[in-house]
């Protein structure tokens, strides 16, 4: 990525609402700090694509030049970037998982008696879990299970 890279908002009613409810620290900031925090540890680029009406960041593991940074350099930065994301789910999405690693097999229906919110709702937080990747569904709607992509459970 080039470093004329420019934030933008793609609406500005809720990056203006999430500022104001302290989700997000300033506008523009994150993505530049995953830039710079790839720099400093000597590390690719990431590659950040448009998916949807939303975006992707692959971070690599692989550093640019041989330098005299540790090993684990690598897993502390990915950590960072999965800390802040789970920093930003909602307590309905933090329950969701938790009841997800207890039982894969379960149903949105179940999901939705435990949670007490409707099942429209767990549907749609599924979706958002799922487009956030840290949850991915295996098999069918029926007979298939949930998996945790990333390990949130912290």
């Amino acid at each position: 990525m080039s470093n004329n890279y420019t934030s933008q908002a793609r609406n500005k009613l809720i990056a203006k609402a999430f500022k104001e409810v302290g989700l997000i620290e300033r506008y523009g900031s994150g993505i530049r700090r995953i830039l710079n925090i790839c720099e400093e540890y000597g590390i690719i680029q990431p590659k950040i694509e448009e998916v949807f009406n939303g975006f992707r960041i692959l971070l690599y593991k692989e550093k640019l030049i041989h330098t005299d940074v540790t090993d684990n350099v690598v897993e502390k930065v990915i950590e960072k970037v999965i800390e802040k994301v789970v920093d930003k789910l909602s307590n309905n999405q933090k329950h969701i998982l938790l009841l997800m690693s207890q039982n894969q097999y379960i149903s949105s229906r179940e999901l939705a008696l435990k949670v007490g919110i409707s099942q429209r709702k767990i549907q749609e937080n599924i979706r958002k879990l799922i487009k956030m990747m840290i949850l991915t569904r295996v098999g069918a709607a029926k007979g298939g299970y949930w998996e945790i992509i990333n390990d949130t459970k912290k």
